[in-house]
């Protein structure tokens, strides 16, 4: 049963991300989704609240930014794209969240940079199945491989340059990045190669083309998130992904050449394909969401600068 309280973990980071909205009217475009927490949906708070107001919560500060430059020319335009170094990175760290911004009506997508081809157990070909249909239970608009070479992911211009035009083209007011530090050594060298991708991907003279050979214009995501993995981290967000957390169970299982393997048969045991490491994801999911008042949430930071805070006014109605 959930508490009833109010908690507050990470509040200054929360805070802009919930708009009050006297007249009724919602903000094109951005239904209704959870973070960590402010209210519970059971409190008498929350109840008297709603009577006078209308809460939306949105996941991050800038879907609240006014004048946003409407895209005209864009047909793909996504809300926010999360990376992975390989097939069933972003699966660990953050599918719950993504499948309740999809069900939340968000367009959402997610680029793997290497084809997970060095892994211990499975193929390429055996990932880019589980990747398939992991997409399909998440509920991701688009989802890409750019074909990097696995274990040797390296920051520079010539692999900065197609997640360059990724962001060009599909626009995402934020993305979602690995861990900079972690178990291993491609999840932190991806999370710096996004992460400088993101800043170039905002220069004029940085030029690419399109696929069909049109020139793309600057364009720089507004926020970037790191999600969990292997390493702990103390977070600055943590997501209520208690109504989607069976979704992400089932997305992490559609890898099964990696994970909760029951029977490893003629490929080797790894640290994550033991049944165990898939227990500690639901663990660590029941803790995180704990700390807040939920039944299960998932850990982000907040990247490159404070999150962006413009009232107080959370404090004196809480």
């Amino acid at each position: 049963m959930r508490s009833k309280s109010l908690p507050f973990y990470g509040l200054f980071g929360l805070m802009r991300m919930l708009y009050w909205s006297q007249s009724g009217d919602r903000l094109a475009g951005f239904p209704t989704v959870k973070i960590c927490a402010i209210f519970h949906k059971g409190s008498d708070h929350t109840r008297r609240t709603r009577n006078k107001w209308e809460i939306y919560v949105l996941f991050v500060s800038g879907l609240l930014q006014q004048n946003t430059t409407k895209l005209t020319n864009y047909p793909m335009k996504l809300d926010l794209i999360a990376f992975g170094a390989h097939p069933d990175d972003t699966e660990l760290g953050c599918s719950g969240t993504l499948a309740s911004l999809a069900q939340a009506g968000k367009k959402i997508g997610v680029i793997d940079l290497t084809r997970g081809e060095m892994g211990s157990r499975g193929t390429m070909e055996k990932r880019e199945q589980e990747a398939a249909k992991s997409s399909a239970l998440i509920g991701l608009k688009v989802r890409k491989n750019l074909g990097l070479p696995d274990t040797e992911i390296q920051n520079h211009r010539a692999f900065q340059i197609p997640i360059i035009r990724e962001i060009r083209r599909y626009r995402p007011r934020i993305v979602i990045l690995p861990p900079f530090e972690d178990r291993h050594p491609d999840h932190g060298m991806a999370a710096r190669l996004v992460s400088d991708a993101v800043f170039y991907s905002g220069l004029l003279k940085i030029q690419t083309q399109s696929e069909d050979g049109m020139d793309q214009q600057p364009y720089r995501p507004l926020h970037v998130l790191t999600y969990m993995l292997d390493t702990p981290f103390e977070p600055d967000i943590v997501f209520d992904i208690s109504d989607t957390m069976e979704v992400k169970k089932q997305a992490v299982r559609a890898f099964d050449s990696q994970f909760d393997v029951a029977d490893p048969g003629d490929e080797p045991v790894t640290y994550i394909s033991d049944p165990a490491f898939f227990e500690t994801l639901i663990a660590r999911a029941r803790r995180y969401g704990y700390r807040c008042g939920f039944e299960f949430g998932e850990p982000f930071r907040y990247s490159g600068r404070p999150i962006p805070v413009q009232s107080f006014d959370l404090l004196a109605d809480s």
